[in-house]
């Protein structure tokens, strides 16, 4: 079976896509009694940050933040306000998370998506994030890697809130092939051919991307229109590094 000149729109339909916005779903329409607070959280690589622009789409007033490990709890707060439109948001710490609290009760209705939730918890802003979403009661989507639901696990006053927990999955041949049109649409491409790709990656969407790149190079150079596991002869992204050459060869 090879692969089709189908174009793929603006993303390529991958599960982890679905499985994320299935979850931002279940949460803003849950129950008075659930918990507002969910996880998805995978290995690196596996497309969680794309998964969070899809729901983009389609909660486009939804704050979404990238967490990194240079922020404080007031530039936390400042960040939330400035995506739900407070560009200029000033005072004490406290004034601030009561400003925050406020504007999500107002906008209950919105996820919360945190990319990067790991610095929740090494920058100690997860009591606030459990303060915020506990005072508004509005859904927070915590982002992360695979051991982001055990790091919070012990917390158990943020254990509490969480009401459902998913983990990304890697690329099955599927979503190999889906790949494949997305990034090489003239170019016909094996399945015998992606499903080497996608266990070489361990089904990693970002190093098969990377790999499809490669591959369309490839045809481009040696004017190929279709390619299979046995004429293709380039790099595949397998995250392993080169072996060292011996000195003087």
């Amino acid at each position: 079976m090879t692969g089709t000149h189908e174009k793929v729109n603006d993303r390529a339909p991958l599960k982890n896509l679905g499985l994320l916005l299935n979850l931002v779903n279940t949460l803003v329409h849950r129950h008075e009694k659930q918990p507002g607070i969910g996880i998805f959280y995978g290995p690196s690589g596996f497309g969680k940050t794309e998964a969070c622009g899809y729901v983009k789409t389609k909660y486009p007033d939804a704050p979404v933040l990238e967490l990194d490990d240079t922020w404080t709890r007031k530039e936390f707060l400042k960040a939330i306000l400035f995506e739900l439109g407070d560009q200029n948001a000033k005072g004490t710490i406290f004034q601030l998370k009561d400003l925050v609290i406020e504007r999500l009760t107002e906008y209950w209705h919105l996820p919360i998506l945190i990319d990067e939730a790991d610095y929740l918890y090494k920058k100690n802003l997860l009591d606030l994030t459990r303060t915020l979403q506990k005072k508004s009661d509005c859904t927070i989507i915590m982002i992360g890697e695979e051991n982001l639901p055990y790091k919070i696990n012990p917390e158990e006053k943020v254990d509490n809130l969480v009401g459902a927990r998913v983990g990304a999955v890697p690329c099955d041949i599927e979503d190999t092939m889906l790949l494949a049109r997305y990034f090489c649409p003239d170019l016909n491409i094996s399945e015998d051919l992606a499903g080497h790709i996608m266990k070489e990656t361990n089904g990693r969407a970002r190093r098969i991307a990377t790999t499809m790149l490669s591959l369309r190079e490839y045809a481009n150079t040696h004017g190929e229109t279709e390619l299979t596991k046995a004429n293709y002869e380039g790099p595949i992204m397998t995250g392993s590094l080169p072996q060292r050459r011996a000195l003087g060869k």
